[in-house]
């Protein structure tokens, strides 16, 4: 009677941190896509009509001090070929977090001048934003919290999806999972060195320094399992 519910409980665990990974992976292609896509957008200067810095409390686990999340929110309007239009991005960040408060004070400093450059979609002036800049604090968040702990679900969800390719015939496959699982968690940590570098701090620079040496030895091995192993 316990092992079924072991078992259970196991697998209820594992579907947690698959799917608690599969958010992640897609706030970072979705952040990654937009990103790339608003630098060719048009900046156009823009009229703040309000903003303002939302902040709430929350306990996590046994402690007794709150954590504090904060996000700000805006609204502008903006004219292009001869039309008015109003829009309310900030950015491209996702909720609010407790590790971005030196963005935010950048952005609140533009705000209070009243008058900003926003950046809009020429071909849908509608859509616009006003820091088209990399939201660095919440990519590199979600690079390690899909390394650990969502890493129980990706190496799920690979190793199952090894084992069926496995089943199909390719032969060696087995040699690189454990490489192919580095690629998976170190590849999207080249984005930001490549197109957005000034949008992580010290700090985060550290941990994408680390993503990237794990990305080397990922390459690495994944190019021993497959030709190394051949030669001999």
């Amino acid at each position: 009677m316990k092992k079924p519910f072991e078992t259970f409980l196991s697998c209820l665990v594992v579907l947690v941190f698959t799917i608690a990974a599969g958010f992640f992976v897609w706030f970072l292609g979705n952040t990654f896509v937009r990103h790339y896509v608003a630098r060719g957008w048009v900046a156009v200067p823009a009229e703040v009509l309000s903003y303002d810095l939302r902040t709430s409390r929350s306990h996590r686990g046994t402690s007794s001090m709150p954590t504090i999340q904060e996000r700000l929110v805006v609204s502008f309007a903006y004219e292009y070929a001869g039309a008015r239009y109003t829009g309310d991005r900030l950015d491209f960040s996702f909720g609010s977090d407790n590790f971005s408060g030196s963005r935010r004070r950048s952005q609140l400093e533009e705000l209070r001048k009243g008058r900003v450059t926003v950046y809009i979609d020429s071909a849908n002036p509608r859509d616009s934003v006003f820091d088209r800049s990399l939201p660095g604090g919440q990519v590199v968040f979600a690079l390690v919290f899909l390394l650990f702990p969502c890493g129980v679900g990706t190496v799920a969800s690979i190793g199952l999806l090894l084992a069926a390719l496995g089943k199909l015939g390719l032969p060696g496959i087995d040699r690189i999972s454990l490489p192919l699982i580095g690629l998976f968690h170190s590849l999207p940590a080249l984005y930001p060195v490549i197109f957005d570098p000034a949008s992580v701090g010290l700090g985060g620079w550290l941990i994408l320094l680390a993503f990237l040496g794990l990305l080397a030895v990922s390459l690495r091995s994944i190019w021993w399992g497959i030709w190394g192993a051949s030669a001999t």
